[in-house]
């Protein structure tokens, strides 16, 4: 039984249509690459994957529930944009597990 399981999955913005019924299955702990230029839609499944963004069409499964129900961690490639410039290097790595809502002891 696969762990990620993508079927008939399909997203476009506007006219422009990023995935077009892909498949896509992975077992547990199976490791997985995406490849190819930029703008093919390697990201935008990433994102559906991670519950970021909602497919027109089609179906994505993690561990037998849908993107927005699992624990899917995300770490975006550029990550000078995603750090907070507030926070310390330390408070930036506390961030998830605080707005997971762990107690200060548990973040340390």
């Amino acid at each position: 039984m696969p762990f990620v399981s993508v079927r008939a999955l399909s997203k476009s913005f506007g006219a422009t249509r990023v995935l077009d019924k892909i498949n896509l299955e992975a077992k547990e702990g199976e490791f997985v690459v995406f490849f190819g230029p930029n703008g093919c839609g390697k990201t935008t499944l990433l994102h559906v994957l991670a519950g970021l963004e909602r497919p027109d069409s089609g179906s994505a499964l993690i561990g037998g529930r849908l993107p927005g129900e699992s624990r899917v961690g995300f770490v975006f490639q550029n990550f000078h944009e995603s750090l907070f410039p507030y926070r310390t290097l330390r408070g930036n790595v506390e961030f998830g597990p605080e707005v997971s809502g762990k107690p200060g002891y548990e973040r340390a």
